[in-house]
């Protein structure tokens, strides 16, 4: 059973009503940032020192995994629904002779 395809639209659609919502909670961050009476880019070249290659090797395996255990889900509804499905052309029951 194939997975349904969505139209190259609907998905660019998606993408960049994603795109949008990342901005927004980027400009959230940095106004609480400022609110604090922080600069928003000093911050983010500390965090950028602190992120090693380490931990970004870690949260890649955890990403990784995440993404495959979601993989695994998926194909396993599939096969579920594939086997309960209903039959098409299942014969018929027998009429009984009068």
């Amino acid at each position: 059973m194939a997975l349904p395809q969505e139209p190259a639209e609907k998905i660019i659609a998606k993408a960049k009503a994603l795109i949008e919502q990342v901005q927004s909670g980027l400009d959230a961050s940095a106004d609480r940032l400022r609110d604090l009476d922080l600069d928003p880019e000093k911050v983010q070249t500390l965090l950028a020192t602190q992120f090693t290659a380490e931990i970004q090797r870690e949260a890649q395996q955890a990403f990784e995994n995440d993404m495959q255990a979601i993989d695994q889900e998926v194909h396993e509804n599939l096969a579920r629904a594939a086997f309960s499905a209903p039959v098409k052309n299942s014969p018929r029951r027998h009429r009984t002779m009068i």
